[in-house]
């Protein structure tokens, strides 16, 4: 249980020196991708200088277009908050509207009801009197 495992050779057999394997596996992994990146970074910058300037150039064209939709982006963005704002305000008026006709269309029915109630009992009472005129008439 040294630890003194070279990464050339297979894993050690105690649980927690294949632990440390592994990390140093992962570590060294790690740094060779790191490594890489940077020189893949590097490359361009010590390329000749026209590429240089020209792949900056390119790279500060592509950040202000992003720059700029994102702009483009936020201001249309507000844009339609306003609009659905006025939107939902409308809505709002509307049902509101909508829930005032509903309440006049339903007492209006109440009153047709009523007046209808009123009509026939009218009918009723006319029908009555003409029966009691009628004889009255016929006899004089």
């Amino acid at each position: 249980m040294s630890g003194s495992c070279s990464m050339s050779g297979g894993p050690p057999g105690e649980p927690d020196e294949k632990l440390r394997y592994g990390l140093r596996m992962i570590e060294a992994a790690y740094e060779e991708k790191t490594r890489a990146l940077d020189q893949e970074v590097q490359r361009p910058i010590h390329a000749s200088r026209g590429l240089s300037t020209l792949a900056l150039s390119c790279h500060h064209a592509c950040a202000l277009s992003v720059v700029w939709q994102l702009q483009h982006l936020r201001s249309f963005s507000q844009e339609r908050q306003v609009q659905i704002t006025a939107l939902e305000r409308r809505v709002s008026e509307l049902e509101m509207h909508l829930r005032d006709s509903e309440q006049k269309g339903q007492q209006h029915q109440l009153e047709k009801n009523h007046m209808a109630q009123e009509m026939k009992a009218m009918q009723r009472d006319m029908s009555k009197l003409d029966q009691v005129e009628l004889p009255r008439c016929r006899t004089r």
